[in-house]
């Protein structure tokens, strides 16, 4: 068993992730972390762990390739090693102690298993089932293993068979969307996937949201910052571009995006008069149009 982390810049996260992951009840055979060109800061931290513990491995990158060739990377590294299982998650994923144990000693058949994320306000989120959209349900802590279509790169742990026949996450979606991808490559592929309810991870993704109050009207924002729709828009688009659906389902999924981004638009104007999103948006959707991936400059 062989945990990926992918971190950026982070120190403090990475830190405590680290101490988490080292004090699983069901101990890792390996934690390779793939260190995205990151700082003297996080390297200083990484020099401690590798020693203080002979199963961390690292991996220094030369540039930073994102969230999603980090994944990338990790992945194929665990691959090579010839791990059974591999668990991968960002340097802001705090497990409890016995969360690898309960997704591993689960008896759901699924050779995908997910943790359920809780956010900083103790809300339990993760479960995602795809209808040519993203369609987020409530997790239901009376059923151990929900099923589950789509998930975050947060958490979630795999089979070798699944990875084998699937290949790696596509390192050029840089990030936002390729865990989106993926998992839809792995439904494709015809392996389930099941979201493990009494395995927890703490997800601190540092996102600050407010409540903003217009027309008599409130509605909660994220404090994302807006180049990221750039990635967000143009992965959606490379999905669909992708896609191995007849024309049918294709124009149902390019329907459903549209509508999305224009509601999320509309939010921007009115609740947060913020342009900038609005032009990265716009650009990703070009940018995905013509399949011009990977990290933009």
């Amino acid at each position: 068993m062989c945990a990926v982390v992918v971190t950026y810049n982070r120190p403090e996260k990475l830190a405590k992730t680290l101490q988490l992951l080292l004090g699983q009840t069901y101990s890792l055979q390996k934690i390779i972390v793939i260190d995205n060109a990151s700082d003297e800061r996080t390297k200083d931290l990484l020099s401690h762990f590798k020693s203080r513990s002979e199963i961390v491995e690292v991996h220094y990158l030369l540039e930073n390739r994102g969230g999603s060739g980090g994944f990338h990377e990790g992945m194929r590294l665990a691959m090579e090693s010839g791990e059974d299982w591999v668990w991968i998650m960002d340097d802001d994923a705090y497990p409890t102690p016995d969360c690898l144990y309960k997704l591993v000693m689960a008896s759901a058949d699924a050779p995908v298993r997910v943790a359920v994320q809780v956010d900083q306000l103790g809300q339990k989120y993760g479960i995602y089932r795809w209808d040519n959209a993203v369609k987020a349900l409530p997790v239901d802590d009376n059923q151990l293993y929900q099923p589950i279509d789509l998930f975050a790169f947060v958490g979630p742990c795999f089979r070798r068979e699944v990875v084998v026949a699937v290949g790696l996450p596509r390192a050029d979606f840089f990030i936002c969307a390729d865990d989106w991808e993926y998992s839809l490559r792995i439904k494709g592929k015809g392996f389930s996937a099941v979201a493990v309810t009494n395995a927890i991870i703490h997800h601190n993704y540092g996102e600050t949201s407010r409540v903003v109050e217009r027309f008599s009207r409130k509605s909660v924002r994220d404090g994302q910052p807006a180049w990221k729709q750039y990635y967000a828009a143009r992965n959606e688009i490379e999905i669909l571009r992708s896609s191995n659906s007849d024309s049918l389902v294709k124009a149902k999924y390019a329907r459903n995006l549209l509508v999305k981004w224009l509601r999320i638009t509309i939010g921007e104007i009115v609740f947060e008069a913020n342009l900038s999103k609005i032009k990265y948006r716009m650009k990703g959707i070009f940018d995905g149009l013509i399949g011009k991936m990977g990290k933009i400059k």
